[in-house]
């Protein structure tokens, strides 16, 4: 399957990425530091989306109009900070999405954020000063997080076989851009 050789090919990436950012959620033990951190991350998210908007084949995933997580990030920087100061990140480099499958690459780094949001929900319950804070990005769909992951990952797996190499080679290069760009705003 499509999504077992994703997951093989793009380990190193998937590894790199996590040591960049797991250091900077466990040091999200203010309002501000964590204000940041959610800014890096809407600003690598909304580009991709932006990006994926152009392909409109993406909308034939399931349940695409709310997998937009971007959104989520904003309403939360809107909820620690009401009337938001402090600008927002820059992508360091603009992605270029020309085909369905490059952006299901993307989508499968994105989407699969959700599943890791869920373990970093509970690191930032035991760090964060503010016990009742609705981690609405972390969070993710909340107890539709699974579900919403199995019915991306029937879409990705129906790909036909002479586009994987496309779809792993853009999920690697998101990883990368994702890790590039944490590095880059480090707060």
């Amino acid at each position: 399957m499509l999504s077992d050789k994703i997951k093989s090919a793009t380990k190193a990436e998937h590894v790199a990425l996590e040591k960049v950012t797991l250091p900077l959620i466990k040091n999200s033990t203010s309002r501000s530091a964590y204000l940041q951190l959610l800014q890096v991350f809407h600003s690598f998210f909304k580009a991709m989306e932006d990006e994926m908007t152009e392909i409109e084949e993406l909308n034939a995933v399931p349940e695409m109009a709310i997998r937009r997580k971007s959104s989520w990030l904003s309403e939360e920087i809107r909820a620690i900070e009401a009337d938001p100061k402090t600008e927002m990140k820059p992508l360091n480099s603009k992605p270029s999405i020309s085909s369905l499958f490059e952006a299901l690459g993307i989508l499968y780094v994105l989407e699969g954020s959700t599943l890791g949001g869920q373990y970093i929900v509970k690191m930032l319950r035991n760090t964060y000063p503010e016990p009742d804070h609705d981690f609405r990005f972390f969070e993710g769909y909340g107890e539709r997080t699974f579900a919403m992951w199995q019915s991306f990952l029937i879409y990705l797996n129906a790909t036909p076989q002479e586009q994987h190499e496309t779809v792993i080679a853009s999920a690697r290069k998101t990883f990368k851009q994702f890790t590039d760009h944490i590095m880059l705003h480090k707060v």
